[in-house]
């Protein structure tokens, strides 16, 4: 397993064909999961998040993230106090899960 850790800045983080922890922290980072069972963490701002190929998992923060999945089954989370985020699924059988309350509208 391999860890890739964002800067302050806006980063563009993309991991391996093994399994990736990847962490965008603060900027508008966009983070690449290829192969493997990858976690793809934002940061405060407006993350741009991929899976690969693999069963990934997919958590934003503050700000407004898109989420994408990839070929596997993947997951996607939204938690209470995270922005307003779009999420997307791919092939697979994809999953969101909401943590908190969610605004109707």
């Amino acid at each position: 397993m391999e860890t890739l850790i964002g800067g302050n800045g806006n980063d563009f983080l993309t991991g391996s064909e093994v399994a990736d922890v990847i962490i965008g922290n603060d900027g508008d980072d966009t983070l690449n999961g290829l192969g493997g069972d990858d976690i793809l963490r934002g940061g405060n701002n407006n993350d741009i998040m991929r899976a690969g190929a693999g069963n990934d998992t997919m958590v934003g923060d503050k700000g407004s993230d898109v989420f994408t999945g990839g070929f596997g089954d993947d997951r996607m989370i939204w938690n209470d106090g995270d922005g307003s985020d779009i999420m997307r699924g791919n092939s697979g059988t994809d999953v969101t899960e909401f943590n908190g309350s969610v605004a109707q509208g």
